[in-house]
């Protein structure tokens, strides 16, 4: 089971999906400005920041969630005959747990989500095309509901519940919360910054729910028009859709839901014209 092309979606006024191409800079007689905003929380940013920077980007830290695990049933997991995971913090948490048993099958969103499994050395870890819909298809084909419970790790809010997805078609889904992930109340001082002083020539988002922090605190803040020149690239189209009603010169996604795909579209400065 490997991973799937997103499903195309449709193209909404000034939002442009380009899978795979990298993003143009803009050209003028000024220099084009090299920041990249990276909203990933705190403790998540460091591999970006560091992807970003070598890849000769000046990175700009403003962290949107803060992320704060909950004790947890671990329980929850025995009798599962699968485990899902619709985010990265969920699949860190797992990591964590005193679970024996790597190798019980896990169904992850996508690739990104994977990744802490994978080098926690579970062995049998799946991916879809990160969406949860995408997601429940996957797990609907693979699975079947007289084989046992499935238990899903989630966090406090999430934008789409695979319980309500996978009910329908017979299987019983234990929802456990294992963190939470607070917005911040503001939008962070080194982002007001670098969007009013024209420092940013892009922005990535990596959840649906960061990119909505995002387009709630800038409205807030009144900073609607200081964001067209930017171009936001995303993981994913519902992570772009979640951006609206923000108007980017250019809304990205990456042809797969994983880092490197995000990465080959953000490109280098200068790369394209």
């Amino acid at each position: 089971m490997g991973k799937a092309n997103p499903r195309p979606a449709s193209r909404a006024a000034r939002i442009y999906k380009v899978p795979g191409a990298a993003m143009k800079v803009r050209s003028g007689g000024s220099a084009a400005p090299t920041g990249v905003l990276l909203t990933r929380p705190l403790e998540q940013a460091a591999p970006l920041t560091e992807e970003v920077s070598e890849r000769g980007w000046r990175s700009v830290l403003a962290p949107l969630l803060e992320i704060h695990p909950r004790r947890w049933r671990h329980e929850v997991l025995g009798g599962a005959q699968a485990i899902l995971l619709t985010s990265r913090n969920a699949a860190r948490e797992l990591a964590r747990s005193p679970l024996s048993n790597r190798s019980v099958p896990v169904h992850c969103v996508g690739r990104a989500t994977a990744e802490p499994l994978l080098d926690a050395g579970f062995t049998s870890v799946h991916w879809s095309n990160g969406t949860a819909l995408g997601l429940a298809h996957t797990v609907s084909v693979a699975l079947a509901p007289r084989d046992g419970p499935l238990a899903y790790l989630s966090g406090e809010v999430i934008s789409r519940d695979l319980g309500s997805l996978l009910a329908p078609l017979g299987f019983e889904v234990r929802r456990e919360i294992v963190y939470e992930a607070r917005q911040a109340r503001v939008l962070p001082e080194a982002a007001t910054r670098a969007i009013m002083t024209g420092e940013l020539a892009a922005a990535l988002f990596l959840s649906v729910r960061t990119a909505r922090a995002f387009s709630s605190l800038v409205r807030a803040a009144r900073l609607e028009a200081a964001c067209r020149p930017l171009t936001a690239v995303v993981l994913s189209q519902p992570i772009g859709d979640a951006l609206r009603p923000l108007d980017f010169g250019a809304l990205r996604v990456a042809r797969t839901p994983d880092r490197p795909a995000l990465l080959t579209i953000l490109g280098r400065p200068g790369a394209a014209t």
